[in-house]
């Protein structure tokens, strides 16, 4: 298959893909809050390099479920 049948197949795909990932308003908020609070807390914790992104992910992840939300 060519990159443009590639492509076009991917981009068929991407409403499919964007459908799961609608979340309400207050899930929204929630996550934009635990994620700021994992950046700040990042800076204090200071994981190591390759370790940040499970890091942030592991806060976010505890930081919602605080809040009452699953992932």
């Amino acid at each position: 298959m060519s990159m443009s049948k590639h492509l076009i197949a991917l981009m068929a795909l991407l409403p499919l893909a964007s459908g799961c990932a609608e979340h309400s308003k207050a899930w929204d908020d929630a996550w934009a809050q635990c994620e700021n609070e994992a950046i700040e807390q990042m800076e204090i914790a200071h994981p190591d390099p390759d370790q940040r992104a499970t890091w942030q992910e592991n806060y976010i992840r505890e930081c919602m479920q605080k809040k009452g939300f699953k992932q």
